[in-house]
């Protein structure tokens, strides 16, 4: 009997509590309204509503004032509505609001500033979206997961995601986009994934990827991918790196320095010559471990082959790679190979840099510098003197102003002599020593 009992009060509480949820829930989807009967028809939500369900309306507008009673709203779900605007001020009737999904509307263009400091979830996919202003996000500081997917994206602007110091993942797959330019992504620094796959990106720049400490994924398979530069993924730790179905014939030694890895690096149905470039140290390291993967196109022998498969036996032609042989020194440097694939510069007197390309010319423009302050004093020196003898001619045999407007007057100009012969100086010394 005991048993029973418990078991009423237990599904007695169960019920209690669903009941309490359920009443935190307003429903309204699929029931074909307009944005004249909206008004009427939230008149069925409670004020304590925290989830409101909109989705396959007709809705053409989005406007935030008629959810304002809704103090704890967290959710919001207005997809597959036929919304065509993305409203500004939002905050002051949206201000608890945590979760917004606005996917398959026609939404063309997103403004500036969106105003939702607490949203944690923004899903704007599959719109009409062609282009992000810059600073549409920036007061969005709360915001960790946006979706962009399939709209149609062809430019993002360097400063688009600006203020979004909390995104952890940003997807901006199956659009348009043709080129990351490097600083895109400055400023998502919590950022862990990052999708731009199903893009026509034609190469993976240098500083667009650089040095994020929590990126981790990037998935990047199907664009037009050929080039990638140097050290596009610098200071980051891997453990997914999507290259696949792109146009990649091979891959420079340099791009996956300083990468550390703990994933793979998915290479698959790229156009891969398998030659000499595989034998590179770095890439052999991820060969060796698995962590490379990808089928050879060429040769006609090696078609197919996996590249982990691959050694010196299949490459007999291959030697030791000499980086000195494409004569990266300058200035007549010495070039010393220091292994397989590094390389160091001996410059001559007067000049530095990794590769000797910087010239040397402290010691003559601080001699400028010097001589053109000694200029200044001179100068001054002098207008001082001619001062005191005029004075003495105006019998003033104690060299004293012959009024306050005289002195003042002689004091400036001084000092833009002073000033004058300083600024001819620096200018010589940076037309001559280009520093300038």
């Amino acid at each position: 009997m005991s048993c029973v009992k418990l078991y009423m009060v237990v599904l007695l509480i169960s019920s209690f509590l669903l009941i309490e949820v359920w009443s935190k829930d307003c429903r309204l989807s699929d029931k074909n309204i307009t944005d004249e009967e909206l008004s009427i028809a939230l008149e069925r939500c409670d004020n304590d509503t925290e989830l409101i369900n909109l989705k396959r309306n007709s809705l053409h507008l989005f406007n935030p004032v008629l959810f304002r009673r809704f103090h704890k709203l967290k959710f919001l779900f207005l997809d597959e509505n036929n919304i065509q605007n993305f409203p500004k001020n939002m905050s002051k009737n949206l201000f608890s609001l945590k979760h917004l999904t606005l996917t398959k509307n026609n939404i063309e263009h997103i403004p500036q500033n969106l105003d939702l400091p607490n949203l944690t979830d923004l899903d704007l996919s599959r719109n009409n979206i062609t282009y992000l202003a810059p600073h549409s996000f920036a007061r969005m500081h709360g915001l960790k997961t946006l979706y962009l997917s399939r709209n149609k994206l062809h430019k993002v602007t360097i400063d688009a995601f600006t203020g979004l110091t909390s995104l952890q993942r940003l997807f901006l797959d199956h659009n348009e986009i043709d080129v990351l330019y490097a600083g895109v992504l400055n400023g998502l620094v919590s950022l862990q994934k990052f999708n731009v796959a199903h893009n026509q990106l034609q190469r993976v720049r240098k500083g667009v990827m650089n040095n994020f400490r929590y990126l981790t994924d990037i998935i990047l398979k199907d664009n037009f991918i050929s080039t990638l530069d140097d050290r596009s993924f610098q200071g980051l730790k891997i453990h997914v790196l999507d290259l696949q179905n792109n146009r990649l014939k091979a891959i420079r030694n340099n791009v996956f320095s300083s990468l550390v890895i703990f994933g793979k690096i998915n290479m698959k149905g790229n156009p891969l010559v398998c030659d000499c470039w595989l034998m590179h140290r770095n890439i052999i390291d991820l060969r060796m471990k698995g962590e490379l993967q990808g089928d050879c196109a060429t040769p006609s022998r090696l078609k197919g082959r996996n590249i982990r498969q691959l050694s010196k036996i299949h490459l007999p032609l291959c030697k030791t790679y000499d980086s000195c042989k494409d004569h990266l020194c300058q200035n007549e440097a010495t070039c010393l190979q220091v292994n397989e694939t590094v390389y160091k510069c001996e410059c001559l007197k007067g000049f530095y840099g990794d590769q000797c390309e910087k010239a040397r010319q402290d010691t003559e423009y601080t001699l400028l510098i010097i001589l053109s302050v000694c200029l200044g004093v001179v100068i001054t020196i002098g207008v001082i003197v001619a001062f005191i003898i005029r004075a003495r001619k105006n019998r003033n045999v104690h060299g004293r102003c012959v009024s306050k407007e005289t002195c003042c007057c002689f004091m400036i100009l001084g000092v833009f002599f002073f000033l004058f012969a300083l600024f001819v100086g620096l200018r010589v010394a940076c037309k001559f020593h280009e520093y300038c």
